[in-house]
């Protein structure tokens, strides 16, 4: 347990490598080799890791001093106080190669602030940009053209592709009852009977991610707050759909195996495993087992930009327009 009293032995693989960046900026993040960007992208990676600590507290609050102390001589990223751009002044060189290294698309100030009041984390602009980025590089999953494969079966069959027999389930073990362990809500859920969220093609899982954390926080003060009598009022903030959030379980199903391992890890740091769970499977199949098997309500089920199809090329629809034409 450190100084401010929080638990550093949780996570502490984490927390050392935390540990290590936080030092690793108080020896050269004053540097003029040591550049804004430089700064940003240690920060953007450990927020992304969805680490949330005292050791991520103190190098966020490192970060802050480093980037105030490159843009507080008195201009802005790009520009000085009287409105002339920093990079012409000839009497500072070190002045105009710090400046040039400034992302003018960052607002400084503001991302100071948020490192400083703790509220820089996972869910800020940045890191996310940073996990769309990662997962736009990211390759389709063979499940999803087995998938794909499959339903074309049932639609021609007989002609020659594989039956849908040869799909292989997306992970876990099957209990003796013949359902997947994926779906024993039992054991996934501390309370199976509340309504469900099912968030379909999740990816990295950041939305439900989202959700249970401002929710579970939220429903554990308003139950100190009403004595345990669990009406809570969460609300998500950027939501207008009329439904009570901190009720509900969580549910995430992809087929990328990276992000789902990715999501539970997160989930997993943050302790929402008694109401979010993700799942590698196809769509229909944990929609079946949803239907087939969930004790409670369905409340909701979202669809955010799963992997789409592959569109075809104009070129090619103009190929055999001119070979019809022969």
């Amino acid at each position: 347990v450190d100084d401010d009293g929080d638990d550093r032995g949780t996570l502490s693989l984490y927390d050392a490598l935390v540990d290590i960046a936080t030092e690793e900026l108080l020896r050269f993040g004053s540097n003029a080799s040591c550049r804004a960007k430089d700064i940003m992208h240690i920060v953007e990676r450990v927020a992304m890791s969805g680490i949330v600590s005292a050791a991520s507290r103190e190098l966020y609050a490192v970060a802050a001093n480093c980037l105030q102390a490159k843009i507080s001589t008195g201009m802005s990223p790009n520009n000085d106080e009287d409105g002339t751009n920093c990079n012409s002044r000839e009497d500072d060189d070190d002045d105009d190669d710090n400046n040039r290294d400034i992302d003018s698309g960052i607002d400084y100030p503001t991302t100071i602030q948020s490192l400083r009041d703790s509220s820089f984390g996972l869910h800020a602009d940045r890191p996310l940009l940073g996990l769309w980025r990662f997962s736009t590089r990211q390759r389709k999953q063979r499940a999803f053209f087995q998938n794909a494969a499959r339903h074309y079966d049932n639609q021609f069959p007989g002609d020659g592709t594989r039956s849908s027999k040869d799909h292989t389930a997306g992970e876990g073990n099957v209990a003796e009852n013949g359902k997947s362990s994926r779906y024993d809500w039992s054991s996934r859920f501390r309370d199976p009977s509340r309504p469900l969220v099912l968030d379909v093609g999740c990816g990295m899982g950041v939305s439900l991610l989202g959700l249970a954390k401002n929710c579970a926080t939220d429903d554990t003060q308003d139950r100190k707050h009403a004595g345990e009598s669990g009406n809570s009022t969460c609300q998500s903030p950027s939501s207008d759909i009329p439904m009570n959030w901190s009720e509900c379980n969580f549910v995430g199903v992809d087929l990328s195996r990276l992000a789902i391992r990715y999501a539970r890890g997160v989930s997993e740091r943050w302790g929402l495993g008694h109401c979010l769970n993700f799942v590698v499977d196809p769509a229909e199949e944990c929609l079946a087992n949803i239907i087939d098997s969930y004790p409670g309500e369905v409340r909701l089920v979202m669809v955010q930009f799963p992997t789409p199809f592959r569109f075809q090329n104009v070129n090619d629809d103009d190929d055999e327009d001119e070979d019809e034409d022969e």
